[in-house]
């Protein structure tokens, strides 16, 4: 942590200062929005194409990527100053940006949590105290002067939580006796938010009472007309009302009075502490994974009185408003009520579930009902309106009308789709988390959904064992079914009939997932029924597109969806109203995803001509995608970073290809997308994807050299120098006779760094020598390429401040060229020079910088490489148990997969382990251990807090 941490101001508009300093530091306007936008989260890391959109909307791709390179360097040279660890305030990497918590303060999340607090507290007194506080921070609106959207949507929200805040806080006040201060502080609340009646009502209620009458009738006309400018509405009829008693009031003493204020104090303090009365369901089950959707919710209860949780059929949206309510109830004085839909119109669900009988209209009854005074700003009652979307069109207008006749009601609705009505707040519940493959076995039941299905497994019944071999296969289903409750619930009930394997073997059969006898209502008894529900609601032409998009593996853009399934934008927009389709959010171009069960659904509902037809049109598009129009050939390649977001749809193009017969169009199709693949995250489909057209037989010369020259780019990526040399060797030629002199140069290349591998460090330089030439817009990569190998091969023949020259203008071509993969893998070469140089403080420092940019990424080699020259340098310092610790480490990471040790560090790494060997003694093997059991998923997170402790 800094001595000196970071004060970061947005309240009012935006501030930069350290703690114990005077002065604010200058930044741009853009650094100063880029700041802005990491200290609103402060500590949640920022997915980096969501702050390019932000800063920079509609500007072409390239350029915002070299403009946020450069403004995080800039920001970053101001955040860590010298003598600042690198990363220690700014952390970043190639998916994600985020300020740390330890490095710095912002007033908005200090403001958050001091709000939360006061929600908390137990007593009046550190309430009050709490809201003082939290009135002291709110030095003016968010970001004043800044007008983009995502600014304007978190004003909103600040200035809400102010003006709910003050509100209490005139409640509290009043209560104790202080009318002077109840009035300042409403005052605040209504500055934070002038549209919000309560605080408006409360204010006119004291001039009145205090006999100011004329005053109020001045503030009301003002808001009157503030409200029907603003958003063309008029105040509430009871409000109306109010005002039409206090013009005709003409001497009488006592004042008419409004019904969600307390004109008794001592009246008031004793409903405040009577509890909520609840109408919810049992709780039969326990709720799992969905902490953080609560506590999302319980900050949008106070702020919002129109709430819908939309999501498809089985997601949890009942489950998980029902917790939110509970867990919430005492906001609301007059109590929580379930209602579950039905034909019934609203008002009279509503007085059927509360048990009210009445010959007087619903409406005035419910009026009446919840009418009476609540202390402390509370709302009167929470109304939970479950699945609404069963009822009629017209009950969505009724909403609108209940709260326009009940100002004190909140409404938390459950959907599959919003209403898209004038006061609703929209929040999309997505599934519980599922476990990643790679994730150690003694971690599984850390996840939601292994933990969901082995609870209601444990549930239903006494024979279920929670043992280590199962525990892969819940992990396999809960990722089959997409951390979809219902689906996984419906899988745990057979757990008593059948082991975890078998379940996920039988789920092949969308049908057979069904609960024939239960608690659950018909249409949540299976997978079909919930999903029947939704697809009924479409029109024909969409549940024709519906079906046609599930042969979609990942997400899709408008243009794919088009040009397979025939989906406008308008229709897909449908769709994902329906909860049937995921919007991808802030992304420059609108992308769509669906549930893995929800896929499989639509795809069991096509005929298998349908499935057939829609494939080769799924395969044909790519194609063209990759190729241009013209007939596949690789002088006609597009851009390969613009594929970036289709490598799924890619893969499964060729593997379908593949399937077909077409099997030199899926050859080319894979060595196309190798580098993407490689990337992404895919190496093991591609390594895949070659044996399987290899099986196919009917190659060409051409085919053949392409599947070899993708063996030993593979092979190159787990340091098999031999494998590499020997295929990419008999590759060259074929391309090069082929007139493909663009991708034998690229093959040249990476049969030079198979050399390095090798040891084979005068080919390097031979192959490096000179430029190659003629390669047009691609010879700027091939020479960086070439530059970097001279730089490597140098450093292994110790001419190493050669090397050091070398590897920084290959650095610094990497970064024009905006490819940081590669130039964070050549910082490893630099790290490495520094090391040998004896430079060991900056050679830690990039080691350490490296591993924490390489943490999130599909690729383990670079953390291999990390730890390894971080047990160098921790060896060199003498600290020998902490560098067999990290040698242990890298040494299961690569056995885990498959990596072997290029000649270089194979030298460097037994000579190494034998230092320690011979300076720990006994000691030496109780410390290997230590790192190499640590778990492969676990260990760049380790090697992380291990630097940290140095």
């Amino acid at each position: 942590m800094l001595q000196r941490p970071w004060h970061i101001t947005l309240f009012g508009g935006f501030g930069l200062k350290q703690r114990s300093r005077d002065t604010a530091q200058p930044v741009s306007n853009q650094m100063a929005m880029l700041l802005a936008l990491m200290a609103d989260r402060l500590g949640c890391p920022q997915q980096r194409n969501v702050l390019l959109e932000e800063l920079w909307p509609g500007v072409k791709e390239d350029v915002r990527r070299n403009r946020f390179r450069v403004l995080l360097a800039e920001l970053r040279q101001i955040l860590e100053t010298p003598g600042t660890p690198p990363g220690s305030v700014l952390c970043c990497d190639r998916n994600v940006a985020s300020l740390s918590i330890g490095a710095c303060w912002v007033d908005t999340n200090e403001f958050e949590r001091i709000m939360q607090r006061a929600n908390q507290a137990q007593d009046n007194e550190s309430r009050m105290e709490q809201y003082r506080l939290a009135d002291g921070l709110y030095a003016g609106e968010f970001l004043s002067g800044r007008n983009e959207e995502w600014v304007q949507n978190r004003r909103l929200h600040y200035a809400r939580l102010q003006s709910l805040g003050q509100f209490r806080f005139a409640a509290q006040l009043e209560e104790t006796g202080d009318l002077p201060g109840a009035m300042v502080q409403i005052a605040r609340s209504i500055e934070a938010d002038p549209l919000r009646e309560a605080p408006r009502r409360r204010a006119l209620r004291l001039l009145v009472e205090s006999g100011d009458v004329g005053s109020a009738l001045a503030e009301y006309v003002s808001y009157k007309t503030l409200l029907r400018k603003s958003v063309g509405l008029s105040p509430t009829a009871e409000f109306q009302d109010w005002i039409r008693g206090v013009k005709g009031w003409a001497g009488a003493r006592r004042v008419p009075k409004l019904q969600d204020v307390p004109s008794q104090p001592a009246k008031a303090a004793t409903q405040q502490s009577e509890p909520a009365k609840l109408v919810l369901p049992p709780e039969l089950t326990s709720f799992v994974g969905r902490n953080g959707d609560v506590a999302y919710i319980s900050q949008l209860l106070p702020l919002y009185r129109w709430i819908t949780l939309t999501g498809p059929g089985g997601i949890g949206k009942s489950r998980l408003a029902v917790e939110s309510a509970r867990i919430n109830a005492g906001l609301f004085g007059a109590g929580v009520i379930h209602v579950p839909m039905s034909e019934a119109p609203l008002a009279e669900a509503i007085l059927q579930q509360v048990g009210i009988e009445s010959s007087a209209p619903p409406l005035e009854t419910l009026h009446r009902y919840f009418g009476q005074p609540v202390g402390g700003g509370r709302n009167a009652a929470l109304i939970i309106l479950d699945g609404i979307e069963q009822t009629a069109e017209t009950s969505w207008k009724e909403i609108q009308l209940l709260l326009a006749q009940i100002p004190n009601c909140t409404i938390l609705a459950t959907s599959r789709r919003k209403s898209g009505l004038l006061g609703e707040h929209e929040y999309s519940v997505l599934p519980i988390a599922i476990p990643d493959p790679q994730t150690a076995i003694e971690d599984l039941l850390e996840n939601p959904s292994v933990r969901l299905f082995c609870e209601r497994a444990q549930t239903a019944s006494s024979r279920f064992r929670i043992v280590e071999d199962a525990l892969k296969d819940i992990a396999a289903l809960c990722r089959r079914l997409g951390g979809l409750p219902l689906a996984i619930e419906l899988a745990a009930a057979q757990a008593g009939a059948m082991a975890p394997g078998q379940i996920l073997r039988k789920i092949s059969d969308f049908g057979s997932m069904e609960e024939e006898k239960g608690w659950r209502e018909p249409r949540y008894r299976s997978l079909q029924a919930s999903l029947a529900v939704s697809l009924e609601a479409l029109s024909p032409e969409e549940r024709r597109v519906f079906c046609l998009l599930c042969v979609f593996r990942g997400g899709f853009g408008e243009d794919a969806a088009f040009g397979i399934a025939g989906g406008s934008l308008e229709t897909l927009s449908n769709l994902a109203d329906h909860s049937l389709l995921i919007r991808s959010p802030n992304l420059q171009v609108q992308r769509f995803s669906m549930l893995g069960i929800v896929r499989e659904f639509g795809w069991s509902r096509l005929s298998k001509s349908e499935k057939d037809e829609v494939q080769h049109r799924f395969a044909a598009y790519f194609q063209r995608l990759v190729f241009g129009e013209e007939s596949p050939h690789f002088r006609e390649i597009k851009q390969l970073p613009n594929l970036r977001l289709e490598v799924e749809s890619i893969l499964l193009a060729t593997e379908w290809m593949l399937q077909i017969g077409q099997t030199s169009h899926g050859v080319k199709l894979i060595f196309a997308v190798l580098s993407l693949g490689v990337q992404y995250g895919f190496l093991g489909k591609l390594s895949e994807l070659i044996s399987v057209a290899r099986r196919a037989g009917s190659l060409s010369d051409l085919d053949e050299a392409m599947l070899n020259a993708s063996d030993g780019m593979l092979a190159c990526l787990k340091d098999d120098a031999e494998t590499a040399r020997q295929k990419i060797g008999v590759a060259v030629p074929v391309f090069e006779s082929a007139g493909l002199h663009l991708q034998a140069a690229g093959l040249r290349w990476t049969l030079g760094y198979a050399s390095y591998l090798a040891g084979d460090y005068e080919y390097c330089l031979s192959y490096a020598s000179e430029p190659e030439k003629n390669l047009g817009k691609y010879e700027d990569r091939i020479e960086a390429f070439r530059i970097n190998l001279l730089g490597m091969a140098n450093c292994e023949l110790g001419n190493l401040d050669l090397a050091n020259q070398e590897l920084s203008d290959a650095l610094s071509r990497w970064h024009q060229l905006d490819d940081k993969m590669i130039a964070n893998m050549c910082e490893i070469s630099l790290a490495r020079v520094a090391w040998k140089l004896g430079r060991l403080d900056e050679s830690w420092a990039r080691y350490k910088a490296l591993a924490k940019v390489f943490e999130g990424i599909n690729d383990p080699r670079p953390i291999i490489y990390c730890a390894e020259g971080l047990g160098r340098v921790t060896a060199d310092f003498g600290r020998f148990s902490q560098a067999t610790r990290l040698f242990g480490a890298a040494q299961r990471f690569r056995e885990s997969i498959g990596m072997q040790r290029d000649c270089g560090d194979r030298t460097e790494f037994e000579r190494a382990v034998a230092t320690c060997k011979k300076e720990l003694g006994p000691l030496f093997d109780s410390d290997w251990q230590a790192g190499y059991g640590i778990a492969p998923t676990r260990i760049p997170k380790w090697i992380i807090d291990v630097t940290e402790r140095r």
